[in-house]
């Protein structure tokens, strides 16, 4: 196959990637097969595979890139790309990350995603910290950086990283959930509830949102409101233990104990194993036997 042939092919292949795609697969795997040293061919045909999201296709057609073009930065970025799109093939993703000579910002991106994978939250925000300035326009960095905060608990600075996103992106209501979030675990309920309140109005409707939403509600003395969200909650997911154990939590404070002992074997009955459910379940029984001692 001549040097034209291989151009007229790799055109065909370009133009028919997106409708007729296997027609593409078909040229350029012949492109290959002739002439295995056509960078282009093996950089498309990988492309194809990734943008279909069939990922074990595009392991293999890369590592098969990879051993004709050993040196090659972006097969070896790509074949990582490829393994991070199964949380359980972190590592990997990383042992190719780790083989590219001067990676570019997206790839310290995707490795911060994978040591997130692993559980190694400091090693993710130390490098999502590092590239963070070249990514203030994209809404997924706030969101990323602000969750790992949360789980170092280091509520102060998802607290100013999600402000700042807010800023950025005042209509996205994932933010605007997560700042809520940060709140309440800072024990600024009022800004917590401030924040909920206009995380619904942007479309947030979940039963752990609601979950939040009623957490914050009783602390600043609004417990009918936390009620109605706690039954809320319930409503949108029948399943969400927590909010029946919370809800049961707050009538044992209120010493409404037959409606707390309802919500609790409402609890116990989808989740007759849940340690949290047992430790109230007790704290009821509890408070019963004192009652009737008095």
């Amino acid at each position: 196959m001549d040097k034209d042939q291989i151009s007229a092919k790799l055109w065909r292949a370009r133009y028919n990637s997106n409708k007729k795609w296997l027609l593409s697969v078909d040229l350029l795997e012949d492109i290959i097969a002739a002439e295995p040293q056509t960078y282009k061919a093996h950089k498309l045909l990988c492309n194809i595979y990734l943008r279909k999201s069939f990922f074990q296709k595009a392991k293999q057609v890369l590592r098969r890139a990879i051993k004709y073009f050993p040196n090659s930065n972006y097969f070896k970025f790509q074949l990582g790309n490829a393994y991070l799109n199964n949380y359980k093939k972190a590592s990997d993703a990383l042992y190719w990350y780790d083989q590219v000579k001067d990676p570019v910002p997206e790839q310290k991106f995707n490795m911060a995603v994978a040591y997130l994978y692993l559980n190694k939250p400091k090693k993710s925000i130390a490098l999502i910290e590092e590239v963070f300035p070249m990514f203030k326009h994209f809404v997924k960095a706030y969101i990323f950086l602000g969750e790992q905060y949360i789980k170092l608990n280091d509520y102060k600075k998802a607290i100013d990283t999600l402000k700042s996103g807010r800023e950025n992106f005042p209509t996205n209501n994932k933010i605007a959930y997560l700042l809520a979030m940060a709140y309440e675990k800072n024990n600024e309920f009022l800004s917590a509830y401030v924040t909920c309140k206009k995380a619904e109005e942007l479309g947030q409707s979940s039963a752990k949102f609601y979950n939040s939403m009623a957490n914050c509600a009783h602390p600043i003395g609004k417990t009918k409101e936390a009620i109605n969200y706690f039954k809320k909650s319930i409503n949108k997911n029948f399943f969400y233990t927590k909010s029946y154990l919370d809800l049961s939590k707050l009538y044992m404070d209120m010493k409404d104990y037959q409606k707390a002992e309802k919500y609790l074997k409402l609890a116990r009955k989808i989740d007759p194993l849940n340690i949290y459910v047992t430790l109230a379940t007790q704290r009821l029984k509890r408070i019963y036997k004192r009652l009737e001692e008095e």
